[in-house]
């Protein structure tokens, strides 16, 4: 059993490396979401050694941490003698493995089951949001990454326990780093304050209160710098677009409420892609989730040159002008109704898993404090992803895109598998069945992770 997990993990590592190598060689950052904006902010970063200005480009108010790490890694690999686009986008392909370390062994640690682990792994190898973060200049995987990592150390190093003040200094320092990698890493510091004080009201551990002072004050003595530069030059410390702020919508008269509760089906069963306007469907919060999370849905993850080069009946334009191949069109529908399934499969996971820890009789043990903090963070993702639609319900400017989230991915999966334990007590009937879910998934969506 050892060797067949051994050859297992050789075999996800070498099919990871490829699809992401693939994808360094023929996406191009131009082709991506706000691809040239990215691009500019590291420009700028890179030859004039300072942040730049709105002028300069729209994402100008980004935190900077991604930007002067990439800027550091194209230098470095100028004098090394490496040139052309490729070396920017490097970086990510870089961080898509480590991405993808980084979910086995969180899984590994909160499952203890490497072999859980190890599908986890597979699954988001060829997970499209993953694979499409990986091949292009952008600031979000890094933060997803990082956030991912921030929540495996916590239990790994038990932060609830008692005497883990080094700890807690190193956690609160990469968890201040983080945060100046995307304010996405807020929800983090939100879960843990919230988990914190209630460990030391509920337990009587006050420990844990000098712990979320210790962690506040590191955290803000290393962001603090960039919030008075970032309110002093863009007018917002704490916002998360600034780009749009001067058009924020209320939470509770949001023209978002439109699309919240909508169900259209039209993804999975005769265009999956955005519609725009061309189209007489309305817009589902449902729909557009798992369209993009499982394929291309906004038609950016393509060989764009390519596509445009193929005859008139080999492709049609869809909802952002662009035009889309047709052979994948199919592809694309399937893929979209095996994300149906697979989020079918997770949410009913997750229910059992909630049911257990309300219901159960272990409600009361320690461990579960370390359940409550996960699941506080998949939350917090989602309500996250929710507030900026309801504050900026502007989907045709993307708004709604998974890639904003995608660490609450690994971390769903993970807890629905726990909670599918429950229920399937022969864990090798539960890793078998969704092995094959993921090979299925896998070949049909090849056309389009393997760009």
């Amino acid at each position: 059993m050892k060797k067949l997990y051994i050859a297992a993990m050789i075999f996800v590592a070498i099919f990871a490396v490829c699809i992401r190598f693939n994808n360094l060689q023929n996406y191009s950052t131009v082709w991506a979401d706000d691809g040239g904006a990215h691009m500019q902010y590291v420009e700028i970063v890179l030859r004039e050694h300072v942040l730049p200005t709105m002028d300069q480009t729209y994402l100008a108010w980004h935190e900077p941490l991604y930007y002067v790490v990439n800027a550091v890694w194209i230098q470095w690999g100028e004098w090394l003698g490496f040139q052309g686009l490729n070396l920017w986008e490097t970086l990510n392909f870089v961080i898509g493995l480590l991405f993808l370390v980084v979910v086995g062994w969180f899984t590994y640690v909160f499952s203890k089951d490497k072999w859980l682990a190890l599908l986890n792994v597979f699954l988001f190898t060829v997970f499209f949001q993953s694979v499409k973060l990986s091949a292009f200049v952008n600031n979000e995987l890094l933060a997803q990454t990082l956030i991912v990592l921030l929540v495996g150390l916590f239990i790994f190093w038990k932060l609830f326990e008692l005497g883990k003040i080094k700890q807690v200094v190193l956690w609160s320092v990469i968890l201040g780093l983080a945060l100046l990698a995307k304010l996405t890493v807020v929800i983090v510091f939100i879960a843990v304050g919230i988990l914190w004080l209630g460990y030391a009201l509920i337990k009587k551990k006050p420990h844990t209160i000098k712990y979320l002072i210790l962690c506040a004050v590191i955290v803000g003595a290393i962001n603090t710098p960039w919030l008075i530069y970032k309110q002093q030059n863009f007018g917002h410390a704490f916002s998360t677009n600034i780009y749009e702020q001067n058009t924020k919508q209320s939470l509770l008269t949001s023209d978002a409420w439109d699309y919240i509760f909508e169900i259209d089906l039209a993804f999975i069963k005769t265009y999956p892609y955005w519609h725009g306007k061309i189209i007489p469907v309305s817009y589902s919060f449902a729909g557009i989730f798992i369209a993009d999370s499982f394929s291309d849905y906004y038609n950016l993850f393509t060989n764009a040159d390519a596509v445009e080069n193929l005859a008139d009946e080999q492709k049609q334009i869809v909802g952002n002008g662009r035009a889309v191949n047709l052979e994948n069109w199919n592809n694309m529908l399937w893929m979209n109704r095996l994300g149906l399934l697979f989020v079918m499969i997770w949410l009913a996971g997750l229910l059992v898993l909630f049911w257990r820890l309300i219901f159960a009789q272990k409600f009361k043990q320690k461990n579960n404090w370390y359940e409550y903090f996960v699941i506080l963070i998949l939350i917090g993702g989602w309500l996250a992803l929710l507030y900026n639609n309801l504050r900026h319900p502007y989907l045709e400017r993307g708004v709604l895109k998974t890639s904003f989230i995608l660490f609450t991915f690994p971390i769903w999966t993970t807890l629905a598998y726990q909670g599918w334990h429950k229920i399937i007590k022969k864990k090798t009937l539960l890793f078998s069945l969704m092995l094959v879910l993921i090979v299925i998934y896998a070949v049909i969506a090849w056309p389009v992770i393997f760009v």
